[in-house]
Order: C-alpha cells, then structure tokens, then sequence
C-alpha cells in the first residue's frame, strides 16, 4: 500500500454556509424568545408608571413653578393625588 494516500474528502462550502445559517436561524430565534420574555415581564411595570403619569397631569398645580427659591416643589400621589 505504498504510494496510496488517504485524503480526507473536501466540504464543499455551501456545506458550510449552510451550517453557519442554521446557527444563525437558532441564535434569532433564541434570542426573539429572550426578548419576548423580558418584555412579558416589563409590561404591568410599565403599565404602572403610565397609570401614574395619567394621574400625577391630571393636577394642573404641578406644572407651575415653584414657589420656593430653592426651585424645587414636590407631588406625592399618595397625598396630593388622593382620586
């Protein structure tokens, strides 16, 4: 068996590209899966806040300007806000 030399047969590189968008097909939709989640989470948080915001202008008060010299005023909704 002198003279014989075994080669390992070449890929041909749409082998490759294939392989390589399969990768990227998972990674996508790994990744669409992850953001849905986060997402799923983040909605009653910010859902919250809007609500907040709604009742926090619906007091024209605190859209004037402060009275102090410092130029700063406060709003609680827990106390101005009362509905």
């Amino acid at each position: 068996m002198q003279g014989v030399t075994l080669r390992r047969p070449r890929a041909h590189p749409w082998r490759a590209l294939s392989l390589l968008l399969l990768v990227l097909v998972v990674w996508v939709a790994m990744q669409a899966i992850r953001i849905a989640h986060w997402l799923g989470g983040r909605k009653p948080h910010w859902l919250a806040g809007r609500h907040d915001t709604i009742r926090t202008l619906r007091h024209p008060e605190i859209l004037e300007r402060p009275t102090r010299v410092e130029g700063v005023s406060t709003f609680d909704l827990g106390v101005n806000g009362r509905e």
